[in-house]
């Protein structure tokens, strides 16, 4: 295995090639400036935030073109001014479409800013889209106004408290919750404010062969979801890297018939036959990424060069992998089955193993695609991520239904290894601490339920009457919430009425049940009505203010878990695709994530609680990304809330104002 290059400052990481930019080094002063552009054609106005890192600026995100549609290295910073070009890509940029934006659709801003005591100031002139146009340029001009803040105006407005933790793809409580903000927080996603984009990070997918060239598609990063610890942020992603391409399928769109197409969209985004191959190359360079939380600062990198493979495909690519913080370290799921022990601190790794069963299967598929010049990769797969269970760090033994791996969280050593199908396809091992002993919980779609030791790895029990758990279950303390019906009891099941304005097609999903653990087996505690129905090819809710929220056919319901007993129910606000979804919960309310598979970072507030009413809809104002199967998991924290966007991480604050 080769050995990572630990780096105490960012190298110069990948952007998409007309709007690439250097990262700040840890001298550099860094600040932020957030300002308002006005007035744009119909009396629009636009929001930019600009990094600056000593004398130069750093990175710019044009709402909501983000970093991937605004270039910034035409700006300058001297004596307390920006001065020179802004360039503006107009196209729409998420996921796997391009995020390079046109040439034609590029269009530069004069700046003139003063940056006095806290307060920025100046003009713009240049172009900007005529209305209803992407690439039709009209003369614009205005006035620029709004605020700076210094790395310590940042962490005092924006700074994390140490115990402020998202450390798992479950989150810290295992049913994608955290502990609570020491503020009150926002009614509308709406008064969310951004408060700093990172570094270039990448998109979770970019497109498939299906999709022909891909062109303007950088590679893809994965689909890990951020982890928050003591003040900084750690995040997984790879890059295509290498000489093994995926010739079978290049050839054929850089020469066959495609050709003349390909070549077309090339020279409109100014794309290289290097950048092209680059794209469909078949191994990929991993890396972790720690930021500073309060100030959007990469504070350091590991790299891991040619030790992964690309995995990009919409539907085939490392979907999930979230790692795991635990014991003061980041323990981080590589694409090709190897685990890490890093130091979450210093960012120096301790150990490294390969799993059991899924290194193996990995370095076959990896050899096979290389050998058939083309990567294939199983649809649907790649959705477990890392958990830890007292002195364990749990891994999945394979992709798809699998086993679960124990690897000692000191050395990496395998402590025990259970083979069989216990751990649903799109689900992540569960931690069940009960009076002074560490279990591992998990379900899958075989209708089982098993606990078993985390220490030793010796089953305690085994319950083979609950439902379809392909995806995630839930632990509320003692309780387990998932599916009591199977597959094939699912056919039969009674459909729900359609009693809300915005409901959703499709068969009746199950029926949600609650179990209480102990250590001699799971004892049901209720079971929902059947004509509730159950989430699709989701996990199966969260939990906040003592109630549980889980989506049904056509509505959410708000549950108590004690008892079963429904205490309110609600349709959505507004028609969006909400077939496959997530919910995160926050402190006292549920955030609702209606579809998070096909592009669309859209959201509804849902207050925990009888009388709670659904929000109106927030479109977060950056390029959108999803993973397909298996959702990623925004995390939260003490109020902030951190979302893998197509080209960054963005960083938005849901504190009320007043008690910022």
């Amino acid at each position: 295995m080769c050995k990572p290059l630990v780096l105490s400052v960012c190298m110069l990481l990948a952007t998409p090639s007309w709007a690439r930019a250097q990262t700040p080094s840890q001298n550099d002063k860094v600040t932020w400036i957030t300002c308002t552009l006005s007035p744009l054609p119909n009396d629009k106005k636009a929001t930019l935030h600009i990094m600056t890192a000593g004398n130069r600026v750093e990175r710019a995100a044009l709402q909501p073109k983000g970093i991937a549609g605004t270039d910034a290295t035409g700006l300058t910073v001297r004596d307390g001014r920006i001065t020179g070009k802004l360039i503006v890509g107009h196209d729409i940029l998420r996921m796997n479409r391009s995020l390079v934006p046109r040439i034609a659709t590029r269009m530069a801003l004069q700046l003139d800013l003063s940056l006095r005591d806290g307060v920025v100031s100046g003009t713009f002139q240049g172009h900007w889209p005529k209305p209803k146009t992407n690439d039709t340029p009209i003369d614009v001009k205005g006035q620029v106004t709004g605020v700076v803040r210094d790395e310590a105006a940042m962490r005092q407005a924006f700074g994390l408290p140490n115990d402020a933790a998202w450390t798992s793809w479950l989150g810290p409580n295992q049913n994608f919750s955290s502990g609570p903000s020491s503020t009150p927080l926002i009614d509308d996603l709406h008064d969310a404010r951004l408060v700093w984009v990172s570094q270039w990070i990448g998109p979770t997918e970019s497109g498939s062969h299906r999709y022909g060239a891909c062109v303007g598609a950088p590679s893809a990063a994965g689909g890990a979801s951020p982890l928050v610890w003591q003040g900084r942020v750690y995040q997984f992603r790879f890059e295509a890297s290498g000489d093994d391409v995926q010739t079978a399928h290049l050839d054929k769109v850089m020469n066959g018939e495609r050709a003349a197409d390909t070549r077309a969209k090339m020279k409109a985004i100014g794309w290289t036959d290097a950048e092209m191959r680059k794209r469909w190359s078949t191994r990929a360079d991993e890396q972790l990424v720690c930021i500073d939380a309060a100030t959007g600062r990469t504070l350091w990198t590991v790299d891991w060069p040619g030790e992964g493979v690309h995995l990009f495909d919409h539907k085939c690519s490392l979907t999930n992998h979230t790692g795991v913080i635990a014991h003061g370290n980041v323990y981080v799921f590589g694409s090709m089955g190897d685990v890490r022990c890093v130091d979450a601190k210093t960012g120096k790794q301790v150990w490294a193993t390969a799993v059991p069963g899924y290194a193996e299967y990995m370095d076959k598929f990896l050899a096979k695609s290389i050998e058939q010049k083309i990567t294939r990769a199983p649809t649907r797969s790649f959705c477990h991520g890392l958990n830890v269970a007292g002195d364990v760090v749990l891994a999945p033994d394979g992709i798809g239904t699998c086993g679960v791996v124990a690897l000692d969280a000191k050395t990496g050593r395998v402590r025990w290894h259970v083979k069989g199908r216990i751990l649903g396809k799109c689900a992540t091992p569960m931690h069940w601490r009960h009076g002074e002993r560490d279990y591992l919980i998990v379900a899958s779609e075989t209708g089982n339920i098993t606990c078993i030791d985390a220490p030793t790895g010796k089953f305690v029990w085994q319950y083979d009457e609950a439902g379809d758990n392909a995806y995630q279950t839930l632990l509320v303390g003692d309780l387990l919430i998932g599916h009591k019906m199977s597959a094939e009891q699912r056919k039969e099941a009674p459909r729900t009425p359609d009693d809300g304005p915005h409901s959703a097609p499709g068969e009746n999903y199950g029926q949600v049940a609650c179990w209480r653990l102990t250590p001699d087996g799971p004892e049901i505690v209720w079971t929902a009505p059947a004509q509730w129905g159950a989430p699709k090819h989701a996990p199966i809710g969260s939990v906040a203010n003592g109630l549980i929220c889980f989506r049904g056919n056509y509505s959410y319901y708000l549950v108590d878990p004690k008892t079963g007993k429904r205490v309110a129910s609600r349709h959505l606000t507004a028609p969006v695709r909400w077939d496959e979804g997530h919910l995160l919960a926050l402190p006292d309310r549920f955030a609702l994530h209606p579809d998070t598979q096909h592009g669309h970072t859209k959201m509804f507030l849902l207050p925990a609680r009888a009388d709670g009413q659904v929000s109106s809809l927030w479109s977060p104002p950056h390029p959108w990304a999803t993973t397909y199967q298996s959702a990623m998991s925004h995390a939260w924290a003490d109020g902030r809330l951190f979302i893998r966007g197509a080209d960054a991480l963005y960083c938005y604050d849901l504190r009320r104002r007043s008690a910022r």
